[in-house]
């Protein structure tokens, strides 16, 4: 084992748009959230390996680490007695809302198992990807795009990912619903319409495959001229979830609250049902509202 100490940390993300069609070949577009973070430190020693968590529900935070942790010695065909020494978590991304906890916890465990040259490099994504694949089942690798990006990035499931041109920065914010999302919930929501409707799935994957590239073309317009376009593009991305019936009315109540206080454009972020709510507004938002907003490009 590697004497010299370990750090990494990963960040949050945002699905701007491409959700669930993501999986049937669309395009995705994610932007990083560096504000939610989780940093893991790792002290070789002599003594049994241990770790120390500075994170709220620290019981289940362990749980997944440890569970997540193992798939990967198991993937590497690695034992746990030949790690010894203390690792430190720390970790303000919540869990269960669709801002990419389990990405982030994926990706700083693979940076360890490349720190500690069982490993290449270059595998980070795939092999981040496949741990991830313990919490959500089948997973596309946008969530782990977003983790790994420093900037808004077009992801498709066959592997393309690159970094989008943006000639202004949009008032994007995120808020809690309230409500944890529940992804496999709204997996199956979609799959029953695919199996029941698939002409009707069909038109709702393109639907939001329209509103990525309205997205992109968006950004790269100045904001005069993007905004209209990018507001559009979110109202298409909304209505997907609308069509999923992946809005109940609690969460429904939140996009209704937001829009009150003068968001232009409001859109579940994520799997939906619940979690985070990514709005955009055209002035900065108010700074008395009981609704808590985080800008995800500060």
């Amino acid at each position: 084992m590697i004497e010299t100490p370990f750090h990494t940390s990963a960040h949050a993300k945002c699905i701007l748009a491409g959700e669930h069609a993501v999986l049937s070949g669309c395009p995705a577009l994610v932007a990083p959230i560096v504000q939610m973070s989780m940093s893991l430190s790792f002290q070789p020693s002599e003594l049994p390996l241990e770790l120390v968590c500075r994170t709220p529900y620290e019981d289940t935070f362990r749980l997944f680490f440890w569970n997540t942790f193992m798939s990967g010695l198991q993937l590497l065909k690695k034992n746990k007695w030949e790690i010894k020494g203390k690792f430190d978590l720390e970790n303000n991304i919540q869990m269960g809302a669709g801002v990419g906890f389990s990405s982030a916890l994926c990706v700083a465990i693979t940076r360890f198992f490349i720190w500690s040259q069982w490993l290449e490099e270059d595998k980070l994504f795939e092999f981040a990807r496949k741990l991830e694949n313990i919490f959500h089942g089948q997973s596309s690798g946008l969530d782990i795009a977003g983790a790994i990006a420093n900037h808004i990035v077009h992801f498709e499931k066959s592997g393309e990912i690159h970094e989008i041109q943006t000639n202004w920065q949009p008032l994007f914010y995120l808020s809690y619903s309230g409500y944890g999302k529940n992804t496999s919930e709204a997996v199956n929501h979609v799959k029953k319409i695919r199996h029941n409707n698939p002409d009707v799935a069909k038109a709702i994957d393109e639907e939001m495959r329209q509103s990525v590239l309205m997205i992109e073309e968006s950004l790269k317009m100045g904001a005069d001229r993007g905004l209209p376009l990018l507001q559009a593009a979110i109202d298409h991305a909304n209505h997907c979830f609308e069509s999923w019936n992946l809005i109940p009315p609690e969460l429904q109540k939140h996009i209704d609250e937001l829009h009150q206080l003068g968001a232009i454009a409001v859109k579940p972020t994520g799997a939906g049902i619940g979690g985070y709510v990514l709005s955009l507004w055209d002035k900065t938002p108010p700074t008395q509202s009981k609704i808590e907003l985080v800008s995800i490009f500060e």
